[in-house]
């Protein structure tokens, strides 16, 4: 039986080379180029004969010997079982002449751009070295890169580029500080309630980021908030005021450098006076600005203490009644963080934070705690808010702040009958539904832990 034999027959469109070298498809990923071209210095330099015999291409099939050379653009047939390979020429049907003269023109173009001092011969006609390869596929991922750059640079324009060519359409750009900048001036310049409200809250927007809070600060806002929140510019609606003192808050929060400049500039009085006066509104602006100021800043409440802002804040807590139990509410939720952060850092702060800690440990705030009558007054608050079945978020808060001042305030909440009785009922109304609300569970355990106490503090009393 004849024996059957498998031929693939391949055309190439590449430079001259060894049969055996691997052929590079120029659309591959050019790091892959840079591990072939590796792959070809090695095989060439591993000692194997190369056959200097020229191979003339004719019409038909020629058996190519071992390590011989051929010409670009044959056709070339391998057999899959002996694994003998012949070459011709191309059919004249098929005219290659165009793709050979393009591969042959490149390779000459990188041969005569790359490095001056190059010693290798000149390529000769239809062929290319595997170096002079390698340095076309490099320069290729360099013209690559650069033209992908340029690419960007012509889709992106600089911020320069932009504002010129918005203002030749009459069409303003501007950053957040030239803005800040712009209301600061308005606000200077005009008594108009309906002018200043509105440059106000547009100011309020923006300093809601740390770095236009600090833009304000330096920019001297505070001083011009500073006189509208205390009358310098007599505004005819308190209004007014009360949108300054939103904007104070919102570029003092969580902001320690609009902090520190605020308390220097002496904000702290003046928002004490304004906690102290009788419209409810501006008590509660007043109010989220000095806790914004207070808040994680030991040296800050330490000076708050000094002016006595406990008892200024007992005295809005007191003024204010239903149906303005926000403020009120307001005010526990700032004198449970002060508790909390102090003692946070008593606990944490020794060793990892010592000046912090030195702050916190002389910061004496449960005296005056004791002495003003927070501990009736917050426990009354419990009972009232408790006994109108409020919203179980603010009766979460004001037992937070019944637990934080149970260290000090023992002796008087035990004494307090209606206290323990509200407890009771609070618990059996959380109880009844904890298999369905798991934030009632959380509260029910909060008060189950109070009730614990309380009773017993009450027996030893007792005994």
């Amino acid at each position: 039986m004849n024996a059957f034999h498998l031929y693939l027959v391949i055309i190439f469109f590449v430079p001259k080379q060894s049969v055996g070298e691997p052929v590079l498809d120029s659309d591959e990923d050019d790091d892959k180029h840079d591990n072939v071209m590796d792959e070809v210095d090695l095989d060439l330099d591993n000692g194997e004969v190369v056959n200097s015999k020229p191979f003339v291409p004719t019409d038909e099939w020629q058996v190519i010997e071992p390590g011989q050379s051929i010409p670009a653009g044959l056709h070339v047939s391998i057999d899959m079982q002996t694994g003998e390979k012949k070459a011709k020429l191309l059919d004249k049907e098929e005219d290659q002449h165009d793709d050979v003269r393009d591969s042959r023109s490149v390779a000459k173009r990188y041969n005569s751009d790359s490095d001056p001092n190059n010693v290798e011969e000149p390529l000769k006609e239809g062929s290319i070295t595997s170096a002079e390869l390698k340095r076309a596929l490099k320069k290729l991922k360099r013209e690559r890169l650069e033209s992908e750059e340029n690419d960007v640079i012509k889709e992106h324009r600089s911020y320069e580029e932009l504002k010129r060519e918005l203002d030749s359409i009459n069409v303003a750009v501007r950053t957040d500080s030239e803005i800040i900048s712009a209301l600061i001036a308005r606000i200077n310049s005009t008594s108009d309630d309906h002018e200043l409200l509105s440059a106000l809250d547009e100011l309020e927007y923006y300093t809601h980021q740390i770095d236009n809070g600090n833009d304000l600060a330096v920019m001297g806002g505070f001083d011009v908030l500073l006189g509208v929140i205390n009358g310098s510019y007599v505004p005819r609606s308190v209004s007014v005021p009360r949108s300054a003192l939103r904007v104070l808050a919102s570029s003092l929060q969580a902001n320690p450098s609009a902090q520190v400049s605020a308390l220097r500039l002496g904000v702290l009085p003046i928002l004490l006076r304004s906690l102290a006066t009788d419209d409810a509104l501006v008590s509660t602006s007043s109010l989220f600005a000095l806790s914004a100021l207070l808040r994680n800043f030991p040296f800050a409440q330490q000076r708050f203490l000094d002016l006595g802002g406990l008892s200024v804040l007992h005295s809005a807590f007191s003024r204010y009644g239903f149906p303005s139990d926000r403020l009120r509410l307001r005010v526990v939720v700032l004198l449970y963080d002060l508790l909390v952060e102090r003692r946070l850092s008593l606990t944490h702060d020794a060793t990892t934070h010592p000046e912090r800690f030195q702050q916190y440990n002389r910061l004496d705030i449960t005296a005056p705690i004791s002495r003003l009558g927070w501990c009736e007054s917050v426990a009354d608050f419990l009972v009232a808010t408790a006994s109108r079945d409020a919203e179980l978020d603010d009766l979460e808060v004001i037992l937070l702040a019944v637990s934080e001042l149970l260290p000090t305030c023992r002796e008087t909440f035990v004494s307090n009958s209606s206290l323990l009785r509200i407890l009771k009922l609070l618990k059996h109304r959380c109880s009844s539904t904890t298999e369905s609300n798991s934030y009632e569970v959380e509260i029910l355990g909060i008060i189950e832990s109070l009730l614990d106490q309380l009773i017993k503090t009450r027996l030893k009393f007792e005994l």
